[in-house]
């Protein structure tokens, strides 16, 4: 299923916005957060990139290199989301990165998918949750319009797990100072986002794929803003 390594790779991006690697060895994140080898990192991409291609995808090499930044910051998590309990030591390391690479794809979807919320620490807040019920549901009914209407068990369930990712990884950016919420324009983004048109969201699918968790219509680029302000501006000009 096509669309779910997009949307999992929407939200994924949406996180690695502003998120910085400087050490090719070592990927830190927040400082409570534990250290993510660069071995790590490339198993849960490399496997991520081979289920992708699996189910159709074309990955192309731009593609592969944010994949790898956009994991990096999130293997511990997926690893755990995998089973794994701890990571750390060059031997726990190891097998966490077997039990990736041995990973079946439905399980590495799920776990990428719940990851955000794994790091979070707590429900993601109200407004998030909102924010990505509307544009989950929208997707999905697109989704299932494709289809004749049919959407399978794994779809639904796909999408469910998208939600939830999603809900923490807009809540995550705006904790974290990435991005800031104007509260004022939540109903205006969520009107926007429930009836953006297939055609629309499937242009915002296959462009760049950040945009999806954060501004996928201009409304809801107004309620979750993310850069300085010249940014903004220069978006709202546009």
């Amino acid at each position: 299923m096509r669309a779910r390594w997009i949307v999992v790779f929407a939200a994924f991006s949406g996180v690695a916005r502003g998120q910085e690697v400087p050490d090719p060895e070592v990927a830190e994140v927040a400082e409570t957060a534990p250290r993510v080898s660069a071995a790590l990192g490339r198993a849960v991409a490399e496997r991520f990139i081979a289920c992708a291609g699996t189910e159709g995808d074309a990955i192309t090499e731009d593609d592969r290199s944010l994949i790898g930044d956009s994991v990096a910051p999130m293997a511990d998590a997926v690893a755990r989301g995998l089973g794994a309990t701890d990571c750390a030591g060059s031997e726990a390391e190891a097998q966490c990165v077997d039990r990736v690479r041995a990973a079946d794809c439905d399980a590495l979807a799920h776990a990428m998918q719940d990851a955000p919320s794994s790091m979070s620490g707590g429900a993601p807040p109200p407004w998030a949750e909102s924010y990505a019920r509307t544009l989950v549901e929208r997707i999905s009914t697109c989704y299932a319009a494709e289809r004749d209407g049919a959407v399978a068990d794994d779809d639904r369930a796909a999408l469910a797990g998208l939600r939830r990712s999603l809900a923490s990884t807009v809540g995550l950016l705006v904790a974290s100072g990435r991005c800031r919420i104007d509260e004022n324009a939540l109903s205006a983004c969520v009107v926007s986002a429930g009836a953006i048109a297939c055609d629309a969201l499937a242009t915002q699918l296959d462009g760049e794929l950040s945009s999806i968790a954060t501004s996928v219509t201009p409304d809801c680029a107004r309620f979750l803003v993310c850069g300085d302000a010249s940014d903004e501006d220069g978006g709202a000009d546009d």
